[in-house]
């Protein structure tokens, strides 16, 4: 079985998207993965929010990898690894609640960090 710590080396969404997609394959067909990235304390990291075709799928997918749920969505963080941080980081990764905010006044596709730049005069 293939575990979260797959995603240890991905660096960047589209890399993400496809390691998660595998990960996922095991346990059904995924109905929603949205992938937000942003940056902190210097870290580039990826909020996943993840739903399945089944929520017994979603269950299994949340036992076997020790996931837990916000707002009726499977979510995680990954911290990317990027070539910044030199040959042999291995970032770790941990379920977690996404920032209060996160998708308050978020257009699809838009990082959180987008989200909340002010606009252009």
């Amino acid at each position: 079985m293939k575990t979260l710590g797959d995603l240890r080396h991905c660096a960047d969404a589209p890399a993400l998207r496809k390691a998660v997609l595998g990960i996922c394959a095991d346990f059904g067909t995924v109905k929603r993965l949205e992938i937000l990235t942003a940056e902190q304390d210097g870290v580039p990291q990826a909020i996943c929010f993840l739903s399945l075709d089944n929520p017994d799928h979603e269950l299994a997918l949340m036992r076997a990898l020790g996931l837990g749920r916000f707002g009726g969505e499977i979510v995680f963080v990954v911290n990317l690894a990027r070539a910044l941080y030199g040959e042999g980081a291995v970032p770790e990764w941990a379920w977690a609640i996404p920032p209060v905010d996160a998708g308050v006044n978020r257009k699809r596709g838009q990082t959180v960090e987008q989200a909340h730049d002010p606009p252009d005069p």
